[in-house]
């Protein structure tokens, strides 16, 4: 009997240490929290991460076919957007509210050759991982066909990404031959 106690206090334990665990591990995991990010790597000169020794470098999510040269077909020479500047404000609600960050970028064959991003967050912790996030994404989407370009998570920021994107489709549909 006393065997069996110590066997069932000994399941608990280990029962109650990995609910504990897990929970530290949900709660210092990648979320959008004041402390915290899991923005996926985007294309631009920002990223949302709080501690930079921690957060992931940026990594690049977006699609590029650049490497694809060799199909010549007729359909990949026609070009789908005008050449020129364009700018969009994209939105996105990140813990500490509404966010929006601006995107000025130069098309020229359907490729961005130039692009700039402007900083519109209102909360501290917003502004740190957008500056972080355009850091990162500037190199991330230039030389990309517009039409392919889309980021996640850049340099920890995994809300800006959002706004970038909702930016982006604006300048798509305008930009549209």
């Amino acid at each position: 009997m006393k065997d069996d106690n110590q066997l069932m206090r000994g399941l608990v334990a280990i029962a109650v240490l990995g609910i504990v665990i897990g929970g530290v591990v949900l709660f210092t995991g990648d979320d959008d929290s004041d402390t915290a990010s899991s923005e996926a790597p985007a294309t631009s000169q920002v990223a949302e991460a709080e501690d930079t020794s921690q957060a992931p470098e940026a990594t690049e999510e977006t699609t590029s076919d650049t490497e694809d040269d060799e199909n010549t077909d007729d359909e990949s020479d026609e070009l789908q957007f005008e050449d020129g500047s364009y700018e969009a404000t994209g939105s996105y609600t990140s813990p500490g509210g509404n966010e929006t960050i601006g995107v000025n970028l130069t098309l020229e064959g359907d490729v961005i050759t130039d692009i700039s991003l402007t900083n519109g967050a209102g909360h501290p912790t917003s502004d740190r991982f957008q500056e972080e996030f355009i850091e990162g994404v500037v190199e991330l989407v230039t030389g990309v066909n517009l039409d392919e370009a889309n980021v996640g998570n850049v340099a920890g920021s995994s809300l800006t990404g959002n706004g970038f994107n909702q930016a982006l489709d604006d300048i798509r549909d305008e930009a549209r031959l």
